[in-house]
């Protein structure tokens, strides 16, 4: 149990970044970038990306945890 939870933590920190800056640093570049083009205020709709990026990084690792090691060391590359 104790090798699944490190590996599950491990998978975690490597997905997270990457979902960091696709789902959340991205979007939320843009529209800040932009802010004065849009006519919504980032707070109506920026807490959406930083949960879907937590439940799908969640998610992701626990399929990632559950993978044989060969595999799932090809897949993190670590």
């Amino acid at each position: 149990m104790k090798k699944k939870l490190v590996t599950f933590g491990i998978s975690y920190c490597i997905v997270f970044l990457n979902v960091f800056m696709t789902i959340i640093f991205g979007p939320t570049e843009i529209f800040m970038g932009n802010y004065k083009d849009f006519g919504v205020v980032f707070n109506e709709f920026g807490w959406t990306f930083l949960i879907c990026g937590i439940i799908g990084s969640v998610i992701i690792s626990a399929i990632i945890a559950l993978l044989p090691e060969v595999l799932r060391l090809v897949i993190v590359g670590v």
